[in-house]
């Protein structure tokens, strides 16, 4: 099983570590110094305001590019990490997302093998409805039909192996209704929530290993 984590860190904010001298008694997260400095945290201070607000705008696009990570591939039961269909996928969708240049943006691919095996029915079942509710938050618009980018990114996270085939059919025929307009964004959206969805357990059990992907 192929899986990806994705990292992204602020490469040119002025955050500075903060002097002994520079701080008193009161001042917290948000204190404006004397000179024009702006406590960011314990430790640290933005340089000036212009600093604070480049951090807020590079943090909110950070966040934006996590959101669409995670719209387009299914998660794991490992924190952060997604599963995906073929080596390469995750870090070419990355190259497609247009991002500032303060932002180092990279992916790390990795084959996974006996996820299954370590994981016990309980723990199973909680991956299967944490699965359930990441297809059910996926933006479906707000007019009475769904959304084309909704339906689009519903059908490739459908795509994803690690899924029973009986829950990729369920998916694939609400996708192909949604398609033709036989079902509205309301009945799409009860379809998810009562969907029941199954792991694939075959793919999930090969051989142990783990093997990073260069």
């Amino acid at each position: 099983m192929l899986i990806a984590k994705l990292r992204i860190s602020l490469t040119d904010v002025a955050i500075r570590y903060n002097k002994k001298e520079e701080l008193g008694i009161e001042a917290g997260r948000g204190t404006v110094l004397q000179d024009g400095k702006i406590v960011r945290g314990l430790g640290t201070h933005f340089e000036n305001q212009a600093a604070k607000e480049r951090f807020d705008m590079l943090t909110s696009e950070s966040n934006k590019i996590r959101e669409k990570f995670s719209r387009r591939f299914l998660r794991s039961p490992l924190e952060g990490v997604f599963v995906i269909n073929h080596r390469g996928e995750a870090r070419e969708f990355v190259k497609g997302i247009p991002h500032d240049s303060g932002l180092d943006v990279s992916v790390t691919e990795f084959e996974l093998g006996g996820l299954g095996n370590g994981l016990d029915e309980e723990e199973m079942r909680d991956w299967a409805e944490k699965v359930k509710t990441q297809l059910g938050r996926i933006p479906l618009g707000r007019a009475k039909n769904a959304s084309v980018d909704g339906i689009s990114a519903l059908e490739e996270l459908a795509k994803c192996p690690v899924l029973s085939a009986q829950t990729k059919e369920a998916v694939a025929t609400l996708v192909t209704q949604a398609k033709a307009n036989q079902i509205d964004r309301p009945e799409l959206m009860r379809s998810l929530e009562i969907l029941d969805v199954q792991m694939d357990q075959g793919i999930l059990s090969p051989e142990r290993h783990v093997e990073i992907a260069q």
